[in-house]
């Protein structure tokens, strides 16, 4: 992502964000959701070897 775009994304407001194409978390989503401590080490690379 350039700068110039994450500041454009800064400057938007919560009411300009599309949030349509995204699922909402149901009771099922958290359900498996997993707790991840990332300041044990624990690295999305390793979670995503185990799937």
């Amino acid at each position: 992502m350039t700068e110039e775009r994450m500041k454009e994304i800064e400057a938007m407001s919560d009411e300009d964000i599309d949030y349509s194409d995204i699922p909402e978390l149901d009771d099922e989503w958290f359900k498996k959701a997993k707790l991840v401590d990332y300041s044990k080490g624990e690295s999305f690379k390793s979670l995503a070897k185990t799937k």
